[in-house]
């Protein structure tokens, strides 16, 4: 969903079978948006000299050797329609065409990414695809030439906005944009070219004024969603700042609580990329682009998004100013860095998931944050695992306050050929009387003064995190969570019931070597359990290979 501010089936054979990873390159909206003057600002205004001299300064610092091939042209170029109605871009600002650009782009070794929108205007009031949710002779013919002027352009990449529905009709998104895709389809494969890149953000506005804000099907079509886009935007534009205060919820840390609050995105992306299921798609769900190198953020909060967006395998696409030296040592050393792109670029292809296991930090810290733990198993067997604190004191500046923030090797799925053990019988207890156990330090998951023991019982079993409770008949009694540290209270009249087999076996786990990614250091060898101190808005990127290989089987 893009801000002005002053500036049902498309062919699934359409799209490739094969692994691609997601696309990186450069767009022009978050730091250029739609600056139309180039008497004033002949440098920055949307325009052949803005894209060309930014392909010239991503080939001279390495970007584009290291995958960021595409060059996205956002709001600003197509102003108007001739007569015949076909879309025109400026001339003034692009004097030898849209075509010109493709063709200097892929000679050096680039592509061309172009920017439209379903409705009857782009988000800036511009001319859109005005694309007819009922069957209109005329306007699905139009639609027709439009696509294929798209193609016919060299565009490789094309980015779908969702503002100005005709008639108002979200709901008509659902039609919309696979009208396009088939639309695409039909003139890539009429022009003899590729079909292009489609990212939509069809979710995004069906979720939002459709569905209330809930990114869930049935009212959300996801899964329909990734048989017809190669990529789809769930949430806000981002802007660069690390928490917007404005409200409008813009900032990384603002994304990254909304990935963390739901699951169920990374979910259904997961379950058709794993071998038992479904023929493999590509699709993978975009947080929007990168503000590594940009004023407003730090240097530590350039590497959470940057670590964060390669964990969940999504399109790296920058939007900040490269030419004349202006991208950063740091922030080149974020862009390029290998051993966090090959985490991008993994043939697995699966989005990391938050670690819910009672062995995985996940906790409140100071100044609004938390501590989270998240995995993803790679091809060859390792685990890329991220320890992430958004605590934030003072929104961009240097890091301060350490939190532990510790994962076990199994709750991370790093197994090393061990067969997994079989879940015991959650209604199987060890009964010790007068003494319970304690976790270290002392906490409770719930207490109740009325309850039964075989109310205790089943409150237990039906919560992962409880690995025992204490009970006194007639004063009830306190579920105690799993901890990697436990004593026993000895305490008349006060019984203790552990679950068996509750919360794993930590401390009988796999040893494993970790490797930091962004400092390229190895930590050393482990065994089962890792810990580490993370400041405030910082991340710490590993990956967990096995000490133990041999007769491995990787699932």
């Amino acid at each position: 969903v893009v801000w002005c501010l002053g500036a049902m089936f498309a062919p699934m054979q359409a799209y490739p079978a094969e692994f691609a990873p997601p696309v990186r390159g450069w767009m022009s909206w978050e730091r250029f948006t739609v600056e139309e003057d180039c008497t004033r600002f002949p440098d920055t205004c949307i325009s052949e000299r803005l894209i060309l001299t930014m392909a010239d300064a991503m080939k001279e610092e390495g970007l584009v050797d290291s995958g960021y091939t595409m060059i996205k042209l956002d709001e600003g170029v197509f102003m108007t329609r001739d007569e015949h109605g076909n879309l025109q871009a400026d001339p003034q600002r692009f004097p030898r065409g849209i075509k010109y650009i493709a063709d200097q782009l892929r000679s050096k070794g680039m592509k061309l990414g172009l920017y439209s929108d379903v409705g009857t205007a782009t988000c800036c009031g511009l001319p859109a695809l005005n694309i007819s949710a009922v069957d209109d002779e005329w306007a699905d013919a139009q639609l027709q030439r439009d696509a294929e002027m798209f193609v016919s352009l060299g565009m490789d990449y094309i980015m779908v906005d969702g503002c100005n529905p005709k008639g108002n009709d979200y709901k008509g998104m659902n039609v919309t944009y696979p009208k396009l895709g088939r639309a695409l389809t039909a003139a890539a494969k009429k022009l003899g070219r590729p079909m292009p890149w489609y990212s939509c953000s069809w979710s995004d506005y069906v979720a939002d004024m459709v569905c209330g804000g809930a990114r869930k099907e049935p009212c959300l079509p996801l899964h329909y969603i990734a048989e017809n886009c190669h990529s789809a935007r769930m949430y806000s534009d981002i802007a660069d700042t690390w928490d917007d205060s404005s409200g409008g919820n813009h900032g990384v840390k603002n994304i990254i609580n909304f990935w963390t609050q739901n699951p169920q995105l990374a979910a259904f992306r997961n379950s058709f990329l794993r071998p038992s299921g479904p023929s493999r798609q590509v699709f993978y769900n975009d947080p929007d682009e990168l503000m590594v190198g940009n004023p407003g953020l730090s240097q530590s909060e350039w590497e959470v998004q940057m670590g964060m967006w390669v964990m969940w395998a999504a399109p790296l696409i920058m939007s900040t100013e490269i030419r004349n030296g202006s991208l950063s040592k740091e922030a080149k050393a974020i862009l390029l860095n290998k051993e966090v792109l090959s985490l991008a670029d993994d043939t697995l292809g699966l989005q990391a998931t938050q670690c819910k296991s009672p062995w995985c930090s996940n906790a409140p810290v100071l100044y609004g944050g938390r501590i989270t733990v998240w995995n993803k198993t790679l091809a060859d067997g390792s685990v890329a695992v991220a320890l992430l604190n958004t605590g934030n004191f003072g929104g961009k500046g240097n890091p301060f306050g350490d939190f532990n923030t510790t994962f076990t090797a199994q709750a991370v799925g790093l197994n090393c050929g061990r067969p997994v053990p079989p879940a015991p019988s959650p209604t199987t207890y060890q009964h010790t009387k007068n003494a319970f156990q304690e976790a270290v330090p002392p906490s409770n998951i719930k207490c109740d003064a009325n309850a039964s023991l075989e109310q205790m019982t089943a409150r237990c079993s039906a919560d992962d995190k409880c690995a025992s409770f204490s009970f006194s008949a007639g004063a009830g009694g306190c579920l105690k969570p799993c901890s990697l540290d436990t004593k026993w209270v000895n305490s008349t009249g006060i019984d203790g019931y552990i679950k068996a087999g509750a919360c794993g076996s930590p401390l009988e786990g796999p040893s494993f070597r970790a490797r930091d990614l962004f400092k390229h250091k190895d930590l050393g060898t482990f065994k089962s359990v890792f810990w580490q101190e993370v400041d405030e808005s910082s991340i710490v990127l590993l990956r967990l290979t096995c000490l133990e290989t041999s007769g491995v089987t990787f699932v």
